[in-house]
């Protein structure tokens, strides 16, 4: 686990993006930068503006990275400028295409399901909340994943690939319970929610199926609660 500045190094790149519920937001750079946008938007800035510190911060950063290692951010803008195509995203594999789109169904289909739902009722407040928390994250997440798997083959250990399925694997698994809960209380029946559970188990079988290293991906902060309970 990487620290810098007291923050956990890209904490926020695998977690649920529920802020409110994160018991690691104390160690999230973004949900401190995120507070304190918000803050200067109602009070103003306490001292220096936080865009104008960021922005110093990343050209110092980026000057000693490239003085380190060697590399010419300069003349790299120039290439992509002359040449974006050569710098654009690869579009999804062919042989990934019904993962992808299946995800966004899902996200279309818990979306005209929600039309007709009261996400109030009695017994259905937390698991109408999760499920309206990741039908968004989970589709992004695969999507990021699959991109991956088309920049990077054989991806390496530790692959952003590997933490995005992970991410939405977990996602999938809260979705769920989600479902179950609903089913338990009486809220929803079983052969409606049935379609969604289906869904929930072909996605969770095929991001098995195509990394099935991704579940042993070490999410920074998260899958280290030891070192987290070190830190001072």
């Amino acid at each position: 686990m990487e620290i810098q500045d007291g923050f956990i190094v890209s904490i926020f790149n695998y977690c649920d993006r529920w802020c409110e519920r994160c018991p690691l937001t104390a160690r999230c750079r973004v949900f401190a930068m995120t507070a304190e946008m918000e803050f200067e938007a109602d009070h103003g800035p306490l001292t220096e503006p936080m865009a104008e510190r960021e922005s110093k911060k990343m050209a110092q950063r980026t000057s000693k990275c490239g003085a380190e290692c060697g590399v010419d951010f300069e003349q790299i803008k120039r290439q992509v400028e002359r040449n974006p195509e050569d710098y654009s995203l690869p579009d999804i594999r062919f042989e990934h295409l019904e993962l992808e789109i299946r995800a966004q169904d899902f996200v279309d289909d818990l979306r005209r399901w929600f039309k007709h739902r009261d996400v109030t009722e009695p017994n259905a407040t937390e698991p109408m909340q999760v499920l309206q928390h990741f039908r968004m994250f989970v589709a992004a997440k695969i999507h990021r994943a699959l991109q991956g798997l088309a920049e990077e083959e054989p991806l390496a250990p530790g692959s952003d690939a590997y933490g995005s399925a992970k991410a939405a694997l977990l996602g999938l698994e809260r979705m769920r319970d989600a479902w179950a809960q609903l089913i338990t209380a009486d809220v929803v029946a079983a052969a409606e929610a049935a379609p969604f559970l289906r869904t929930i188990a072909w996605l969770t079988g095929e991001l098995d199926r195509l990394m099935p290293e991704a579940r042993a991906f070490k999410r920074p902060g998260f899958d280290e609660l030891d070192e987290v309970r070190n830190l001072s």
